[in-house]
């Protein structure tokens, strides 16, 4: 007779062997998951990192470049940390020239009435931040009041352009500007008036952050005078740290204007 046990189907249970092979496998795998997640992350932190650097990066960029096109020529002077120019805030031409100290003079007319600096820059270079009743930027701010044929130019008191311009051009031109670098920063400073030399971070006016997050000592300032077919340019070079990441940036704007 049989024994109806030999028809079941015996069932038995893991082995301690078992249950740490199992155990240690799924530790290994947790672990190499783990570190695929992090790295994951880690990468996209990385290049979110990397690319708001950029981004800002090319913002002040396009500020500098949009900032020295429009630059009076001969204006831009660079220092150890400092760059400043003159901007121009429009330009015209004159037919003739005065001779001597004249209290107005005709120049060919503009649309609106406008009240700042003249200046008529010469060939040759010279200061254009040293300004007075006799140099080539008024010590004063003009009135330029259009006409129908012509503008008058009305001086404050009396002024002569010691020299003339090679194209018979006249500037409009604001208070000079700069850019400075001051620890991992650039700052812009508009406002704080004429000084016959540069001054580093001047006082005064008024100042605005226009990149953040450089590395010291990595801001340069170039500027490359006009050559045979090409106006002047300014070249800007820094780096940005971001976490671990260095970035390398260069930039390059060019004056508008020629004397």
């Amino acid at each position: 007779m049989l024994d109806r046990r030999d028809g079941l189907i015996r069932a038995r249970g893991f082995t301690l062997v078992e249950l740490v092979i199992v155990i240690t496998i799924i530790g290994i795998l947790s672990v190499v998951v783990s570190r695929f997640i992090i790295l994951s992350v880690e990468g996209y932190v990385s290049s979110s990192e990397q690319q708001a650097s950029a981004l800002a990066a090319d913002a002040g960029n396009r500020q500098f470049s949009r900032a020295l096109s429009r630059a009076l020529p001969g204006s831009v002077r660079v220092g150890s940390r400092c760059m400043e120019y003159i901007p121009v805030l429009a330009h015209t031409y004159y037919r003739t020239l005065p001779g001597s100290a004249v209290a107005s003079m005709q120049v060919i007319s503009l649309r609106n009435r406008l009240v700042a600096y003249a200046a008529v820059v010469p060939a040759a270079n010279v200061n254009l931040y040293a300004n007075a009743s006799d140099t080539a930027v008024t010590g004063r701010q003009a009135t330029l009041n259009p006409q129908p044929n012509a503008a008058t130019l009305s001086f404050n008191g009396q002024h002569r352009f010691p020299a003339d311009s090679p194209r018979n051009q006249l500037f409009m031109v604001d208070t000079p500007e700069m850019f400075c670098v001051v620890a991992d920063k650039i700052w812009h400073y508009a406002g704080y008036g004429f000084n016959t030399s540069m001054v580093q971070t001047p006082t005064g006016g008024r100042s605005a952050v226009m990149m953040s997050g450089l590395v010291p000592g990595s801001t340069v300032f170039r500027y490359v005078p006009a050559g045979l077919g090409s106006l002047e340019r300014v070249q800007l070079r820094y780096q940005t740290a971001s976490g671990s990441q260095t970035m390398a940036f260069e930039t390059e704007a060019q004056l508008n204007y020629a004397p």
